[in-house]
């Protein structure tokens, strides 16, 4: 027998080495092959529910795409600079241009000008109050945060806006970025939905059978404390759904406060800001108002329920079950979406809530948004994509939109009509079907078509209210019309949400989960 030779230490060890080098060689290329086939993707952020799947698909391919519920993630995430982009609300986005966190819109590459008379021309009215106001409101935030108007000055390490005055004296506005020139909140951000509040009220007896006489439901007037109990106290309506929302609770507060004279917290049209000394009672104000109105606290979870999440109010209050939400405090978006409810739920072929405006109002308008990490190659290729896969239409006449529309509807109908013939009721209600699956020949409308919430742009406006809301004989569907439509009437006061510092909204969101939460 052969006597076998041992291998010495040094080559056991020389062999070892060997394949450890080769294996960690062969996991770095590996590595290095995944990251060629699968390019690092930058991070765009957005509520959920608040895109098409068929636009969310597109933008998968481009960029990492994550959805949040609380706005404050959007916020973590552009503070620590893990955002790119997205979708953001006014109050918040004017407190990241105050501390610098966002870039300007380079306009040119969506709308083809960054001349600010051209741009408003796209917005609808209501959009372009709402973005002025918000300057007035930076404009009063400079002088508390700056009251010696220092100029180029810096304050927490970063630099501190000071106002511009012409040659009479007169503010022209502030100087955010600290570059030479009149910084405006419209220059921040790309307008996306707006939206305001509604209650909406179930009317189906079949599955709510505890409603009582919902065909004589009548209002005396559109304060929050008559519409709830006119509810509550004379039609049985038990339980109520709330939007989970600080702000929007503690406006509901003051609103409670004003209408029954407990505090003057509207003056001059508009709400008082909250601050350290007053937010606990507005706060309060609140939770006495949940429990003058519905009987109930607003930690009785049987009569009052908190919700998050929009899709999940809509479906609460349209789902054919008896335990569900008889009353639902929402977005007029989503009161449109319950008003559709057979899209919700198939089983549901008539119209299962009613709704009214509030008085007292309040309106969020949601844009999208660039960090200030971003470099200007990424920004112009983000806003190349946007207008492309999301706001195409959206500077569009409205003459354009309806020949883009009606060229696209012919083509599906796949029949020999003229524009004329097809708008003969005959022909209108047998391709009715065809009409409504229509409404994806451009992205902002098939976006709205989705989403149902009310695009920032005036004539894709115009030209849903002329042909999106339509029943099956031709007519106008009045009731959705006027879901859809916002604006400042006589009838309707709307406020802006008031951007919180975080010192501030620590407090205030501590104190708010206190009186919230079981």
């Amino acid at each position: 027998m052969k006597k076998r030779h041992k291998l010495s230490p040094s080559v056991i060890r020389t062999i070892l080495i060997t394949i450890i080098t080769v294996l960690t060689f062969g996991i770095f290329i590996g590595i290095l092959s995944i990251k060629l086939n699968n390019p690092y993707h930058v991070s765009l952020y957005n509520y959920e529910s608040y895109l098409s799947k068929k636009i969310i698909d597109k933008v998968k391919k481009n960029y990492s795409y994550h959805v949040f519920t609380e706005i404050n993630e959007f916020t973590k995430a552009i503070n620590t600079e893990k955002a790119v982009a997205g979708v953001g609300s006014d109050h918040q986005i004017a407190q990241l241009i105050l501390e610098n966190k966002i870039k300007k819109i380079n306009f040119e590459r969506i709308f083809g000008t960054n001349n600010k008379e051209k741009i408003y021309e796209f917005y609808s009215p209501i959009v372009r109050e709402h973005l002025d106001k918000f300057d007035k409101w930076i404009i009063e935030e400079v002088k508390r945060n700056n009251p010696d108007n220092i100029k180029n000055g810096m304050k927490n390490g970063i630099f501190l806006p000071y106002l511009v005055y012409n040659e009479d004296g007169i503010i022209q506005g502030a100087e955010i970025d600290g570059q030479e020139g009149v910084d405006s909140f419209y220059q921040y951000l790309v307008p996306y939905f707006i939206q305001d509040k509604v209650i909406a009220y179930n009317i189906n007896n079949k599955y709510r059978p505890h409603l009582k006489d919902i065909e004589n439901i009548q209002f005396e007037n559109t304060d929050w404390t008559t519409i709830l109990k006119t509810l509550i106290n004379k039609h049985n309506y038990n339980r109520t759904y709330w939007t989970n929302s600080y702000l929007d609770n503690a406006m509901i507060g003051q609103f409670y406060a004003h209408e029954s004279g407990k505090e003057n917290y509207i003056v001059d049209n508009k709400v008082v800001d909250i601050t350290d000394e007053n937010y606990k009672k507005i706060l309060n104000y609140f939770t006495e108002f949940v429990y003058e109105t519905t009987g109930a606290t607003i930690k009785e979870n049987d009569r009052n329920k908190l919700v998050t999440n929009g899709l999940e109010l809509v479906n609460e209050i349209i789902e054919p079950a008896s335990t569900k939400a008889d009353i639902a405090i929402m977005y007029n978006g989503d009161s449109l979406d319950s008003y559709f409810s057979e899209d919700n739920f198939s089983k549901l072929t008539d119209t299962q809530i009613k709704y009214i405006r509030p008085h007292n109002n309040y309106v969020l308008l949601d844009a999208w948004i660039i960090s200030k990490s971003t470099n200007d190659d990424e920004s112009n290729k983000l806003l190349d994509f946007m207008k492309e896969n999301i706001l195409m239409g959206s500077n569009e006449t409205e003459e354009n939109i309806t020949n883009h529309f009606f060229e696209h509807l012919l083509k599906n109908i796949n029949a020999n009509l003229s524009i004329e013939e097809y708008l003969k009721p005959e022909n209108f209600s047998k391709y009715y079907d065809t009409y409504k699956d229509s409404f994806d020949f451009l992205p902002v409308i098939q976006n709205f078509d989705a989403i149902n919430y009310t695009p920032a742009y005036l004539n894709v406006n115009n030209f849903l209210n002329k042909y999106y809301f339509k029943n099956a004989d031709g007519t106008d569907d009045l009731i959705a019309k006027d879901i859809f439509t916002i604006s400042n009437t006589d009838q309707v006061n709307h406020q802006i949400y008031q951007p919180i510092n975080l010192k501030l909204k620590t407090k205030i969101v501590d104190y708010y989960y206190q009186i919230t939460k079981s």
